[in-house]
């Protein structure tokens, strides 16, 4: 058994075939739930006893991957009970917070398209906007970045459009067709 300390409250374990059988990590489907939990909680005595590692009255996140031996490499880390944050930062969910803002506006037509343009001139908006289409419906998509369809400065737009909500871009990018990307509003104010 190797195991390798990650920060305060996490700890990476790797067990050979016999090591996992002893404590019935893989291929316990045969075993009851007493007996996971038993082998389980002796491998985690052993790692205590190896390692300051404290789990004592903590809420466990625990990974199991196959290793090619025949084994298994374990992640074990404590679930810090405040606000449910665990001891691994994950990396996705920082940028998440990061990521811009957005409101996706659905157009009947491209006069009411460029109408909302000519306001966003009038309001000197600069952030990254784009514009897709719809084929088949035959309606106009406006993505605004950094705008959120409650802002008192933007909600003319909703004379012309409805507010769609749209939780990943990647499904614009997807179903749709861009016409402009990132300055659509620069682009388009030309035709106003």
């Amino acid at each position: 058994m190797e195991i390798l300390k990650i920060g305060k409250q996490a700890v990476k374990v790797s067990l050979n075939e016999a090591e996992a059988n002893k404590y019935n990590i893989l291929n316990n489907e045969a075993l009851n739930e007493e007996e996971i939990k038993e082998g389980f909680s002796l491998l985690l005595k052993e790692i205590k006893s190896k390692t300051d590692f404290s789990y004592n009255n903590k809420k466990l996140f625990t990974e199991i991957f196959p290793s090619k031996n025949g084994g298994c490499e374990i992640y074990i880390s404590c679930v810090i009970a405040e606000a449910n944050k665990t001891v691994y930062k994950d990396k996705s969910q920082e940028e998440a917070r990061k990521k811009p803002s957005y409101a996706v506006y659905e157009l009947d037509n491209l006069c009411n398209l460029l109408k909302v343009i000519y306001r966003l001139r009038e309001t000197k908006f600069n952030d990254k906007s784009s514009i897709f289409y719809d084929d088949e419906g035959e309606k106009y998509l406006l993505l605004l970045e950094n705008v959120s369809y409650k802002s008192i400065k933007y909600s003319f737009i909703l004379e012309y459009a409805r507010y769609i909500k749209c939780n990943y871009i990647s499904y614009l990018n997807e179903h749709f067709k861009c016409i402009a990307k990132n300055n659509a509003v620069k682009k388009f104010s030309t035709l106003t």
